[in-house]
């Protein structure tokens, strides 16, 4: 059976905007027009956990697509202050995987993460500032740049690995990683 869904301003949605405010108490709980889980700027409140327990009550009458959302949202703020910690971005994290199976040109790093190559450039700079990876000619072509993963990157790839899938407030919650990680990659690529 298909769930329903409210109609926005749905008088039964405690999560709906009091009637002209036009704001998501949730997405905005201090009402300043600004996303804590997408602008993670200000305080570091996490609006489920401080939001008011009526509301959280009613989260397991959201529709998945909602809840998919939200759950994203929520997982990506919380892992933003470990990846800030060790001097990574989401960007970088996701160049530093791409370079496990060896070096990359940044072409092919840019490629395999689904960026413009100056877009990579910034990426492959700051992680290279942070000493997560190295530039050196490639031995094939020495007017060609490899980007190689450093020791220190490759530490703190397993440490976000490990983060991600072990800790409470992250994906650790999830009774069974994998087969949730297969179910999202189904989702993903389904055609």
């Amino acid at each position: 059976m298909a769930e329903e869904e409210l109609a926005p301003g749905d008088p039964h949605d405690p999560l709906a905007a009091a009637p002209g405010d036009g704001r998501d108490p949730l997405m905005d709980p201090g009402g300043d027009g600004r996303d804590p889980l997408v602008d993670p700027g200000g305080d570091a409140r996490d609006p489920l956990v401080d939001a008011p327990g009526d509301m959280l009550a009613d989260v397991s009458s959201w529709p998945v697509g909602r809840l998919l959302s939200v759950a994203a949202r929520l997982v990506e703020r919380r892992f933003h202050d470990f990846l800030a910690a060790h001097q990574l971005s989401h960007a970088g994290l996701i160049a530093l995987h791409h370079l496990t199976p060896g070096p990359r040109t940044q072409r092919e790093l840019a490629a395999a993460c689904r960026v413009t190559d100056q877009t990579m450039s910034r990426t492959i700079e700051h992680l290279r500032r942070s000493g997560h990876v190295v530039k050196r000619a490639d031995p094939g072509d020495r007017r060609r740049m490899l980007v190689e993963l450093t020791p220190a990157g490759d530490a703190v790839l397993a440490m976000a690995r490990e983060k991600e899938r072990d800790s409470g407030d992250l994906l650790g919650a999830v009774e069974d990683y994998d087969r949730f990680r297969e179910e999202l990659i189904r989702l993903i690529t389904v055609t």
